[in-house]
C-alpha cells in the first residue's frame, strides 16, 4: 500500500513484476492475519508545502532505501486477454447497481455497472492483464458463468453477448520491483 501511494496508481498483481533474490519475502499471500505484523509498517512525511509529484518522488526514494529494492513504473509489452465488442452495447435498464462475482457455485452477475468492474475481477483471477478495448461508456448488464476461471466458457458467454475476449500482446504499464 505504500508503493501505492507512492506511485499514485493501482496494479493488479497481474501487472506486478517481482525480480528480486527472495521473492517470497514480498508476497503476503492469503493469510493476511499471520502476516500482519511482521508487514505492516508506519510512514510519515512532514513537509512545507510542496507540490504533490514532489512529495511522491521523496516517498518512492524513501521505501527503496529502507527495503533496500528499486521499484519503478516500466511499459513493457506482454500477453493480455482483450475485451472488445463486437456490436453496439445498450445501457443498463437497472437501476440498482450490484454483482455476485464472488458467491461460488452461482452463475456470475453483473448489473448496471461499468466494465471496468468486470477487468478488476478478471484481472483478480487470470494471469495475463486484461484490457477493455470496447470503448463502452455507459453501465451495462452481463451474465457471466459459474466458472469464470475456464476462459473458454467465458470467451463464449461473453460472445453470446456482444463481447469477444481474445488474447494479444500489447503495450502495458506494469510496476517493476527488482534488487
Amino acid at each position: 500500500r505504500l508503493y501505492k501511494q507512492a506511485y499514485h496508481a493501482y496494479f493488479p498483481s497481474n501487472r506486478i513484476f517481482i525480480k528480486v533474490k527472495n521473492p517470497a519475502s514480498l508476497k503476503i499471500g492469503n493469510n493476511w492475519d499471520s502476516v500482519k505484523y511482521k508487514n505492516a509498517y508506519c510512514y510519515e512525511l512532514i513537509t512545507s508545502p510542496t507540490p504533490i509529484q514532489k512529495i511522491r518522488k521523496h516517498m518512492q526514494y524513501d521505501l527503496d532505501s529502507f527495503f533496500g529494492y528499486k521499484a519503478f513504473l516500466e511499459k513493457k509489452e506482454i500477453q493480455c486477454w482483450i475485451l472488445k465488442n463486437e456490436k453496439p452495447f445498450s445501457p443498463s435498464n437497472d437501476v440498482k447497481p450490484k454483482n455476485n462475482f464472488y458467491k461460488n457455485g452461482e452463475i456470475k452477475t453483473m448489473k448496471d455497472q461499468p466494465l471496468s468492474v468486470l477487468v478488476e475481477y478478471l484481472n483478480s483471477i487470470y494471469q495475463h492483464p486484461v484490457i477493455n478495448e470496447t470503448n463502452i461508456k455507459h453501465n451495462v448488464d452481463l451474465t457471466l458463468p459459474k466458472d469464470v476461471s475456464n476462459i473458454r466458457s467465458l470467451k463464449a458467454s461473453l460472445k453470446r453477448q456482444g463481447i469477444k475476449l481474445y488474447s494479444s500482446k500489447r503495450q502495458v504499464t506494469c510496476f517493476m520491483i527488482s534488487d
